[in-house]
């Protein structure tokens, strides 16, 4: 098992150093649904958005708002998006997957609640709760339900999926959130370290190489993403219009998310980042002091 830190050696020179070259960097769009009092997108694949406002769940394509509503007629609140499949929840504790056409259900076997929130083709993700027992994480690949939890954790969460790799967060002994890496074999630890012993850390996405993820403290409500790519990590913060900016989804070189905006209100945003080689130009390498620590 392997663990990666990254401390932050001065905020204030983030915030006005290399959080600036990145706003000038790169292209923030307003993602708002029409006359919603907030948005939240959750998911990308190609074009296609999908995530939760303030009348329920959505689908975006080609500029054109869907709301989706469950057959049975209650809110289809969307979680994850791979192609044309959807997944999500609704109703009390309900997860479903949605291809355009048909709805199914999905409750891992024996489960007291089931969650899914992330798809890669026909591999499901999520989390589920037995009574008694820690909430684990699982993946479900159409047939076969495989339980799946960080080492020692007393919760797994599972946010998102790129074919073998898994990414989300575990609670430790300790009550603090950080990330994990899966790839089916070996567990990373990913642990955004502010000098806060509170300090949680959460990824939600991965594309290819790239992963997104967020952190916060215990001493504040806004939350701060972050991308890492080969190792490399860059600091998104905040959004030009908000206190912070949390990342909920990538694709290629569009990353999906929400914000805090400075009259108080939740909204959407799409972020477009540079290429690769672009973005190291303007990582946190003489910012952030990573530290990766090799454990049996």
């Amino acid at each position: 098992m392997r663990s990666i830190r990254a401390f932050l050696m001065s905020a204030a020179v983030i915030a006005t150093g290399v959080s600036s070259h990145l706003q000038a960097a790169w292209t923030w769009t307003a993602f708002n649904f029409p006359g919603a009092t907030y948005t939240t997108p959750k998911g990308i694949s190609g074009d296609t958005i999908v995530g939760i406002y303030s009348g329920g769940g959505f689908v975006y394509q080609g500029g054109a708002w869907t709301t989706l509503k469950h057959p049975s007629g209650v809110s289809a609140l969307p979680r994850g998006i791979s192609g044309n499949r959807i997944v999500g929840s609704y109703g009390a504790s309900q997860s479903f997957v949605y291809d355009g056409s048909t709805w199914t259900d999905l409750t891992y076997p024996g489960a007291s609640s089931t969650t899914v929130t992330g798809i890669f083709g026909s591999r499901i993700i999520g989390s589920f709760f037995v009574y008694g027992q820690p909430q684990q994480g699982f993946v479900y690949d159409g047939t076969a339900w495989t339980a799946i939890s960080f080492p020692g954790a007393m919760s797994t969460t599972p946010a998102g999926i790129w074919g073998n790799t898994i990414v989300g967060a575990y609670l430790g002994a300790d009550l603090r959130s950080r990330g994990f890496i899966y790839d089916g074999n070996t567990w990373e630890t990913v642990d955004y370290w502010y000098g806060d012993p509170y300090t949680q850390t959460f990824l939600s996405g991965v594309f290819e190489s790239t992963i997104i993820g967020s952190w916060t403290t215990a001493y504040q409500n806004y939350s701060y993403g972050f991308l890492i790519d080969e190792g490399q990590w860059t600091q998104v913060y905040p959004h030009p219009e908000g206190f912070d900016a949390e990342l909920t989804g990538i694709w290629g070189d569009t990353i999906v998310g929400t914000y805090w905006g400075l009259e108080g209100g939740i909204h959407g945003f799409v972020l477009t980042v540079p290429e690769p080689g672009s973005l190291a130009l303007l990582a946190l390498a003489g910012l952030l002091a990573v530290r990766r620590r090799r454990q049996g």
